[in-house]
């Protein structure tokens, strides 16, 4: 059976074919994900779906503002 973050996460797999993504589209799909998920995401999860799309510094800044 496939989770609810599961869905969530394969489908925001397609930012791997989109060129780079802007900062505020970033934070966009990290709060949708935060909101729909069924359970708690990692750093970690996030950095393997966008860390060829997002600078690691540029992620890593965007995780701890929503941290706060």
């Amino acid at each position: 059976q496939i989770s609810n973050l599961d869905e969530i996460l394969i489908f925001t797999g397609i930012l791997k074919g989109k060129l780079r993504v802007e900062r505020k589209e970033v934070k966009a799909i990290i709060e949708n994900i935060l909101l729909a998920a069924d359970q708690p995401v990692s750093d970690s999860q996030f950095k393997g779906l966008l860390a060829d799309k997002v600078e690691k510094a540029a992620l890593k800044s965007i995780l701890e503002e929503l941290k706060k």
